[in-house]
């Protein structure tokens, strides 16, 4: 969680910089905080990715439901190779998806790092031990469905406006800074 906190500062940091650069105010500090955030979360980055699948790993070992409930898999066995699953709308009751869109291989590379890797489902757990699904998934799937809800609702905005405009915010937080 400190990882991510301080890559979350480091883009901050940078996008002050870019801001500044399109302003075309404090050039200096500006191409030294731009350089410096980016920098530091180009490093964060790489260990956020390597942290967060120890962790992942970690969970995955000692509480497999968890993860089966996150990740949206029902099955004893899931195909192989197993899917990673972006949308899920899951029936608890029948314990099956109603919809999901995935991409194949990826949960595979992702869950087991094998190509042929299959995930257990939530089958294998007993329905009194089984979390509540929309307790473990939809937290997360919100977290990840926010960020690019804003870079779409940005993109659909302001379409490709040119950087010399200065009335266009820089990134979505950007109307704080003008």
């Amino acid at each position: 969680m400190l990882t991510a906190a301080y890559l979350t500062a480091s883009f901050m940091v940078a996008g002050i910089g870019a801001w500044y650069l399109l302003k075309g105010k404090h050039q200096h500090f500006a191409r030294r905080t731009l350089a410096l955030g980016t920098a530091f979360g180009t490093v964060l980055i790489a260990g956020q990715v390597f942290i967060g699948d120890i962790l992942y790993g970690t969970m995955l070992k000692y509480q497999p439901s968890k993860m089966q409930a996150a990740e949206g898999f029902w099955e004893k066995q899931s195909q192989s190779p197993a899917p990673y699953y972006w949308l899920i709308v899951p029936d608890q009751n029948n314990q099956r998806n109603r919809f999901q869109l995935g991409i194949p291989y990826l949960g595979s590379i992702w869950l087991t790092h094998s190509l042929d890797g299959r995930v257990e489902g939530l089958r294998n757990t007993p329905r009194d031990l089984s979390p509540e699904w929309e307790w473990c998934s939809t937290p997360f799937a919100s977290c990840m469905a926010w960020p690019w809800s804003c870079l779409l609702s940005e993109l659909l905005h302001y379409g490709c406006a040119s950087a010399e405009n200065s009335s266009v915010p820089a990134g979505s937080f950007g109307f704080w800074y003008s």
